[in-house]
């Protein structure tokens, strides 16, 4: 069995999910998401979570 280090750089940035939707639509939470069509960026966190 072989070790290695991993040497990880500091934090710098910290993603958040935005629900982007028509005014006066009410969908504020991912709840309100649900039955609905979404899109999402391709390799995204975003992506991992709705599958």
């Amino acid at each position: 069995m072989s070790t290695s280090n991993v040497d990880f750089s500091a934090v710098y940035f910290i993603a958040q999910n935005t629900i982007i939707a028509k005014a006066g639509s009410n969908l504020t939470t991912p709840v309100d998401l649900a039955g609905k069509r979404v899109g999402v960026q391709l390799g995204s966190i975003q992506l991992e979570k709705m599958l």
